[in-house]
């Protein structure tokens, strides 16, 4: 599961039926849906009701599951793009400190 904002999601789903992400096809009519990530009290009161504890309880397991995995993609990206700032500084020192040095 990946997450996209709704622009995005509009742009690149209307070019392919693929995750961009992960390369996955999206052909199922259950494959994209649209979620509201800052629901309103009232959905929030209303979403799980009359479903059995059970059904609730795994809903929030793959929720908080789901979470945890967009955080770790999240601090992997972050990490990455520390890692290309610090090549990149490591070389424009080096090539500063070369053109200094004359």
């Amino acid at each position: 599961i990946d997450i996209f904002c709704v622009d995005c999601a509009n742009r690149l789903f209307s070019k392919a039926l693929s995750c961009p992400a992960c390369n996955t096809s999206l052909t199922e009519g259950e494959d994209i849906i649209l979620i509201q990530l800052n629901p309103t009290e009232e959905y929030k009161s209303s979403v799980l009701a009359g479903l059995k504890p059970e059904i609730i309880l795994d809903i929030c397991m793959r929720a908080v599951a789901f979470y945890e995995y967009q955080t770790s993609q999240e601090i992997a990206f972050r990490a990455m793009i520390q890692k290309n700032i610090q090549e990149r500084y490591k070389v424009l020192k080096d090539q500063f400190d070369i053109a200094t040095r004359d």
